[in-house]
Protein backbone atom coordinates (compact mmCIF):
# COMPACT_ATOMS: atom_id res chain seq x y z
CA UNK A 1 0.00 0.00 0.00
CA UNK A 2 2.04 3.20 -1.51
CA UNK A 3 1.96 6.44 0.64
CA UNK A 4 -0.59 8.84 1.47
CA UNK A 5 0.61 11.68 -0.40
CA UNK A 6 -1.32 14.14 1.72
CA UNK A 7 0.83 13.17 4.86
CA UNK A 8 4.49 13.52 3.00
CA UNK A 9 6.12 15.89 4.79
CA UNK A 10 8.58 17.63 2.72
CA UNK A 11 11.00 20.81 3.46
CA UNK A 12 8.39 22.83 1.88
CA UNK A 13 5.00 21.53 3.32
CA UNK A 14 5.38 21.73 7.00
CA UNK A 15 2.11 24.01 7.40
CA UNK A 16 0.17 20.88 6.93
CA UNK A 17 1.03 19.53 10.17
CA UNK A 18 -1.07 20.53 13.01
CA UNK A 19 0.89 22.76 15.37
CA UNK A 20 0.84 23.02 19.13
CA UNK A 21 0.25 19.18 19.73
CA UNK A 22 0.85 16.46 21.54
CA UNK A 23 3.30 14.25 19.36
CA UNK A 24 5.16 11.44 18.94
CA UNK A 25 7.99 10.49 17.00
CA UNK A 26 9.63 7.35 15.25
CA UNK A 27 9.79 4.51 12.97
CA UNK A 28 7.19 2.70 14.52
CA UNK A 29 7.76 -0.52 12.16
CA UNK A 30 5.51 -3.21 13.07
CA UNK A 31 3.37 -0.89 15.49
CA UNK A 32 4.21 -3.72 18.32
CA UNK A 33 2.86 -3.03 21.70
CA UNK A 34 5.66 -0.56 22.83
CA UNK A 35 4.29 1.75 20.61
CA UNK A 36 0.72 0.78 21.32
CA UNK A 37 1.92 2.35 24.95
CA UNK A 38 2.72 5.42 23.65
CA UNK A 39 -0.04 5.94 21.62
CA UNK A 40 -2.56 5.14 24.42
CA UNK A 41 0.12 8.18 26.11
CA UNK A 42 -0.51 10.83 23.53
CA UNK A 43 -3.88 10.37 23.65
CA UNK A 44 -3.99 10.50 27.04
CA UNK A 45 -2.21 13.74 26.94
CA UNK A 46 -3.64 15.50 23.64
CA UNK A 47 -7.31 15.22 26.14
CA UNK A 48 -4.82 16.93 29.02
CA UNK A 49 -3.70 19.79 26.97
CA UNK A 50 -7.16 19.72 24.85
CA UNK A 51 -4.97 19.45 21.61
CA UNK A 52 -4.84 17.13 18.49
CA UNK A 53 -2.39 13.85 18.97
CA UNK A 54 -0.02 13.57 16.29
CA UNK A 55 2.40 10.68 14.99
CA UNK A 56 5.29 11.25 13.03
CA UNK A 57 7.35 8.29 11.21
CA UNK A 58 9.32 8.94 8.05
CA UNK A 59 9.17 6.70 5.00
CA UNK A 60 11.21 5.40 3.35
CA UNK A 61 12.17 3.85 6.83
CA UNK A 62 15.96 5.18 7.51
CA UNK A 63 17.23 1.54 7.42
CA UNK A 64 15.76 1.11 4.07
CA UNK A 65 17.25 4.17 3.06
CA UNK A 66 20.86 2.84 4.03
CA UNK A 67 20.31 -1.11 3.14
CA UNK A 68 17.93 -1.62 0.05
CA UNK A 69 18.02 -5.22 1.67
CA UNK A 70 16.34 -4.53 5.26
CA UNK A 71 12.92 -5.74 5.12
CA UNK A 72 10.54 -3.64 6.65
CA UNK A 73 7.34 -4.96 8.70
CA UNK A 74 4.88 -2.70 7.58
CA UNK A 75 4.97 0.05 4.60
CA UNK A 76 3.48 3.64 5.03
CA UNK A 77 -0.25 2.12 4.32
CA UNK A 78 -0.18 -0.43 6.81
CA UNK A 79 1.04 2.61 9.48
CA UNK A 80 -1.38 4.87 8.03
CA UNK A 81 -4.34 1.98 8.51
CA UNK A 82 -3.02 1.03 11.88
CA UNK A 83 -3.14 4.73 13.16
CA UNK A 84 -6.55 5.60 11.47
CA UNK A 85 -7.99 2.99 12.94
CA UNK A 86 -7.32 4.08 16.49
CA UNK A 87 -8.22 7.92 15.51
CA UNK A 88 -5.32 9.30 15.44
CA UNK A 89 -3.19 11.51 12.81
CA UNK A 90 -0.27 10.38 11.10
CA UNK A 91 2.41 12.20 9.07
CA UNK A 92 5.22 10.82 7.19
CA UNK A 93 8.66 12.51 7.19
CA UNK A 94 10.65 12.58 3.65
CA UNK A 95 13.83 11.31 4.81
CA UNK A 96 15.53 12.52 1.67
CA UNK A 97 14.58 15.41 3.22
CA UNK A 98 16.14 15.29 6.55
CA UNK A 99 18.56 12.62 7.03
CA UNK A 100 21.42 15.51 6.37
CA UNK A 101 20.21 17.66 8.99
CA UNK A 102 22.50 18.08 11.54
CA UNK A 103 20.46 17.17 15.60
CA UNK A 104 20.61 20.86 16.89
CA UNK A 105 19.01 22.47 13.72
CA UNK A 106 16.28 19.56 13.31
CA UNK A 107 15.54 20.34 16.99
CA UNK A 108 15.54 24.45 16.54
CA UNK A 109 14.41 24.12 13.10
CA UNK A 110 11.76 21.55 12.99
CA UNK A 111 10.65 20.76 16.54
CA UNK A 112 10.43 24.73 18.26
CA UNK A 113 9.80 26.17 15.35
CA UNK A 114 6.80 24.62 13.29
CA UNK A 115 5.42 21.86 15.69
CA UNK A 116 5.68 23.78 18.72
CA UNK A 117 4.79 21.24 20.65
CA UNK A 118 2.73 21.13 24.08
CA UNK A 119 4.48 17.55 24.56
CA UNK A 120 6.63 15.16 23.19
CA UNK A 121 6.31 11.33 23.58
CA UNK A 122 9.20 9.38 22.22
CA UNK A 123 11.02 5.97 23.14
CA UNK A 124 14.10 5.20 25.27
CA UNK A 125 16.53 4.68 21.80
CA UNK A 126 14.91 7.82 19.86
CA UNK A 127 17.45 9.76 18.11
CA UNK A 128 17.34 12.15 15.69
CA UNK A 129 19.48 14.28 13.32
CA UNK A 130 22.37 13.80 11.21
CA UNK A 131 24.45 10.36 11.95
CA UNK A 132 21.69 10.08 14.67
CA UNK A 133 23.60 12.71 17.03
CA UNK A 134 20.63 13.58 18.99
CA UNK A 135 18.68 11.45 21.36
CA UNK A 136 16.85 11.31 24.70
CA UNK A 137 19.38 12.93 27.00
CA UNK A 138 19.19 16.46 24.51
CA UNK A 139 15.67 16.69 24.35
CA UNK A 140 15.11 16.33 28.37
CA UNK A 141 17.43 19.39 28.55
CA UNK A 142 16.21 21.50 25.97
CA UNK A 143 12.58 20.37 26.02
CA UNK A 144 12.67 21.29 29.96
CA UNK A 145 14.16 25.13 29.02
CA UNK A 146 11.68 25.53 26.39
CA UNK A 147 8.70 24.37 28.90
CA UNK A 148 8.00 21.11 26.81
CA UNK A 149 6.77 18.68 28.41
CA UNK A 150 8.69 15.28 27.34
CA UNK A 151 7.56 11.56 28.11
CA UNK A 152 10.15 8.77 27.40
CA UNK A 153 7.86 5.68 27.43
CA UNK A 154 9.90 2.96 29.07
CA UNK A 155 10.39 -0.67 27.08
CA UNK A 156 8.16 -3.32 27.10
CA UNK A 157 8.95 -6.93 28.11
CA UNK A 158 8.77 -10.17 26.50
CA UNK A 159 10.13 -12.64 28.77
CA UNK A 160 13.00 -10.61 29.84
CA UNK A 161 13.79 -9.73 26.17
CA UNK A 162 12.83 -6.02 24.94
CA UNK A 163 9.88 -5.83 22.58
CA UNK A 164 11.07 -4.41 19.69
CA UNK A 165 10.71 -3.88 15.43
CA UNK A 166 14.05 -6.12 15.22
CA UNK A 167 13.24 -8.66 17.77
CA UNK A 168 9.77 -9.20 15.88
CA UNK A 169 11.63 -9.26 12.73
CA UNK A 170 13.47 -12.08 13.39
CA UNK A 171 10.55 -14.37 14.28
CA UNK A 172 8.78 -13.47 11.22
CA UNK A 173 11.79 -14.20 8.87
CA UNK A 174 11.59 -17.29 10.45
CA UNK A 175 8.29 -17.83 9.86
CA UNK A 176 7.05 -18.06 13.65
CA UNK A 177 3.90 -16.17 13.69
CA UNK A 178 2.42 -16.89 16.74
CA UNK A 179 5.35 -15.04 18.47
CA UNK A 180 5.57 -12.24 16.63
CA UNK A 181 1.73 -11.65 16.87
CA UNK A 182 1.80 -11.49 21.13
CA UNK A 183 4.90 -9.34 20.60
CA UNK A 184 2.64 -6.76 18.34
CA UNK A 185 -0.21 -7.25 19.68
CA UNK A 186 -2.04 -8.27 16.81
CA UNK A 187 -1.50 -10.27 13.77
CA UNK A 188 1.21 -9.49 10.70
CA UNK A 189 -0.70 -8.54 8.05
CA UNK A 190 -0.25 -6.61 4.57
CA UNK A 191 -2.70 -4.08 2.79
CA UNK A 192 -2.15 -4.67 -0.80
CA UNK A 193 -4.11 -4.07 -4.16
CA UNK A 194 -4.82 -6.96 -6.15
CA UNK A 195 -2.71 -7.63 -9.15
CA UNK A 196 -3.52 -9.42 -12.33
CA UNK A 197 -1.73 -13.22 -11.73
CA UNK A 198 -0.31 -15.81 -13.89
CA UNK A 199 -4.03 -17.42 -13.05
CA UNK A 200 -2.35 -20.83 -12.25
CA UNK A 201 -4.99 -21.02 -9.40
CA UNK A 202 -7.51 -20.91 -10.83
CA UNK A 203 -6.72 -23.54 -13.43
CA UNK A 204 -6.10 -25.89 -10.34
CA UNK A 205 -9.71 -25.29 -9.06
CA UNK A 206 -8.02 -22.68 -6.54
CA UNK A 207 -8.83 -19.08 -7.98
CA UNK A 208 -6.37 -16.20 -5.98
CA UNK A 209 -5.95 -12.98 -5.65
CA UNK A 210 -2.34 -11.92 -6.11
CA UNK A 211 0.05 -9.41 -4.74
CA UNK A 212 3.37 -8.21 -6.24
CA UNK A 213 5.10 -7.96 -3.36
CA UNK A 214 9.13 -8.36 -4.09
CA UNK A 215 10.57 -7.17 -0.19
CA UNK A 216 8.27 -9.26 1.60
CA UNK A 217 9.71 -10.37 5.23
CA UNK A 218 8.28 -13.51 5.55
CA UNK A 219 9.77 -17.14 4.06
CA UNK A 220 8.69 -18.31 1.52
CA UNK A 221 5.43 -21.22 1.77
CA UNK A 222 1.72 -21.71 2.18
CA UNK A 223 -0.56 -19.78 5.40
CA UNK A 224 -3.04 -19.73 6.93
CA UNK A 225 -4.58 -16.32 6.67
CA UNK A 226 -7.93 -14.08 6.60
CA UNK A 227 -8.52 -11.25 4.34
CA UNK A 228 -10.69 -8.46 5.52
CA UNK A 229 -12.91 -6.55 2.74
CA UNK A 230 -15.41 -4.56 3.10
CA UNK A 231 -15.56 -4.80 6.78
CA UNK A 232 -16.01 -8.31 6.40
CA UNK A 233 -13.27 -11.11 7.06
CA UNK A 234 -13.09 -14.35 5.28
CA UNK A 235 -10.46 -17.03 6.15
CA UNK A 236 -8.22 -18.05 3.64
CA UNK A 237 -5.35 -20.01 2.67
CA UNK A 238 -1.97 -17.79 1.12
CA UNK A 239 0.91 -18.86 -0.77
CA UNK A 240 4.16 -16.74 -1.17
CA UNK A 241 6.75 -17.95 -3.27
CA UNK A 242 7.86 -18.22 -7.04
CA UNK A 243 5.64 -21.23 -7.81
CA UNK A 244 8.48 -23.14 -8.75
CA UNK A 245 6.36 -25.63 -10.19
CA UNK A 246 5.54 -23.33 -13.12
CA UNK A 247 9.00 -21.91 -13.32
CA UNK A 248 7.95 -18.96 -12.32
CA UNK A 249 10.79 -16.88 -10.72
CA UNK A 250 8.92 -14.35 -9.69
CA UNK A 251 7.69 -14.01 -5.88
CA UNK A 252 4.00 -12.86 -5.49
CA UNK A 253 1.54 -14.14 -2.52
CA UNK A 254 -1.41 -15.54 -3.89
CA UNK A 255 -4.46 -16.24 -1.42
CA UNK A 256 -7.43 -18.59 -1.79
CA UNK A 257 -10.00 -17.09 0.06
CA UNK A 258 -12.93 -19.14 1.41
CA UNK A 259 -16.57 -19.07 0.20
CA UNK A 260 -16.10 -16.12 -1.71
CA UNK A 261 -16.68 -15.44 -5.49
CA UNK A 262 -16.13 -11.15 -5.82
CA UNK A 263 -14.19 -9.90 -8.96
CA UNK A 264 -11.22 -8.06 -6.39
CA UNK A 265 -8.67 -6.81 -9.48
CA UNK A 266 -7.73 -3.44 -8.38
CA UNK A 267 -9.37 -3.68 -5.16
CA UNK A 268 -7.45 -3.06 -1.67
CA UNK A 269 -7.31 -5.69 0.57
CA UNK A 270 -5.65 -6.67 4.22
CA UNK A 271 -4.87 -9.93 4.32
CA UNK A 272 -3.84 -11.45 7.89
CA UNK A 273 -0.99 -14.06 8.57
CA UNK A 274 -1.81 -16.12 11.38
CA UNK A 275 0.41 -19.47 10.54
CA UNK A 276 2.46 -21.32 8.83
CA UNK A 277 1.40 -24.80 7.52
CA UNK A 278 4.52 -26.00 5.50
CA UNK A 279 7.33 -24.89 3.42
CA UNK A 280 7.01 -24.24 -0.88
CA UNK A 281 7.83 -27.39 -2.28
CA UNK A 282 8.10 -28.11 -5.94
CA UNK A 283 5.87 -30.83 -7.62
CA UNK A 284 6.42 -33.37 -10.31
CA UNK A 285 3.11 -32.64 -11.59
CA UNK A 286 -0.23 -30.33 -11.01
CA UNK A 287 -2.11 -33.01 -10.43
CA UNK A 288 0.32 -33.73 -6.93
CA UNK A 289 0.17 -30.07 -6.72
CA UNK A 290 -3.79 -29.87 -6.58
CA UNK A 291 -3.74 -33.01 -3.80
CA UNK A 292 -1.45 -31.04 -1.70
CA UNK A 293 -3.75 -28.20 -2.36
CA UNK A 294 -6.59 -29.61 -1.32
CA UNK A 295 -4.71 -31.32 1.98
CA UNK A 296 -3.52 -27.36 2.80
CA UNK A 297 -7.23 -26.60 2.51
CA UNK A 298 -8.71 -28.91 4.79
CA UNK A 299 -6.46 -28.13 7.52
CA UNK A 300 -7.02 -24.87 7.02
CA UNK A 301 -10.73 -25.07 7.30
CA UNK A 302 -10.03 -27.67 10.61
CA UNK A 303 -8.11 -25.01 12.17
CA UNK A 304 -9.38 -22.10 14.89
CA UNK A 305 -7.62 -19.35 14.19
Amino acid sequence: MGTNLDKLIRKDNFNLIPSEAVYAIGKFDGFHRGHEFIINRVKELSRYYQSKGVLLSFTPNPKLFFDREFKPIMGEGEKYYYVKKRDMDLYFLDFYSFFEVEGDVFYKDFFMKILKPKALVVGENFHFGKNRSMGVDFLRTNLDKDSCKLEVARSVLYKDKVIASSLIREYLTLGDLDIAKELMGHPYFIIETVKHGYKKGKGLGFPTINFDIGNNILPKGIYLTKVEYKDKIYKSLSYIGEAPTFNRNKIMIETYILNFDKDLYGVEVKVMFYKRIREDKKFSSKHLLTEQLKKDLEVCNLTKY
